[in-house]
């Protein structure tokens, strides 16, 4: 009977897995959550959506709460059908370029601060990182929950498709990464 070497044999497995993996065609995937409706928060998530879409890996962005609310000229239409939505509609930001900033807001003038800068740097706009998405093909996701509170619908043209929670914790848990902003 012969011995054999199990070191030498699990060494070798080892290093033909790690090269399974290189070659696996299965592509990464990542999801962000989107719960935030300030400027500086949504152009990190579009940001990171751009970056990880553009390493091929398979991105969905779900809004929920006040990013809903704030991508809804992006996402969504908004359809008020009680009181309530009307008077949330009537104080929240309408449309991307009227984004507050999480912090230094300055009375509105913070975010006008933000962007003239970023102009003069050359760094790209949140407009620009949004059409990026689109063409890259990254998913987005409005909350059931957040659309039917807020009085949110998906676009017609079927950008955005709307999910609930189960759908997403669904899809998380198969996602290499899940980032809430």
């Amino acid at each position: 009977m012969t011995s054999v070497d199990t070191t030498s044999l699990e060494s070798r497995l080892a290093a033909v897995e790690e090269r399974l993996k290189k070659c696996s065609p299965s592509k990464r995937s990542v999801s962000i959550v989107c719960f935030s409706g300030e400027f500086d928060r949504l152009y990190a998530a579009f940001t990171i959506a751009v970056g990880a879409a553009s390493m091929d890996a398979r991105v969905r962005m779900f809004f929920t709460f006040w990013g809903s609310q704030a991508m809804c000229p992006v996402i969504g239409t908004w359809k008020p059908n009680t009181l309530l939505q009307r008077l949330f509609g009537w104080v929240m930001p309408h449309g991307i370029k009227s984004l507050p900033l999480s912090r230094m807001n300055f009375w509105g003038l913070g975010p006008w601060l933000m962007r003239r800068m970023m102009n003069k740097k050359g760094i790209e706009s949140l407009e620009t990182l949004i059409q990026s998405t689109r063409e890259m093909g990254v998913e987005f996701r409005l909350c059931d929950t957040s659309a039917d509170m807020l009085g949110l619908s998906t676009c017609a043209g079927g950008e955005t498709s709307s999910c609930g929670v189960a759908t997403f914790v669904t899809d998380a848990m198969s996602d290499d990464l899940v980032l809430f902003i």
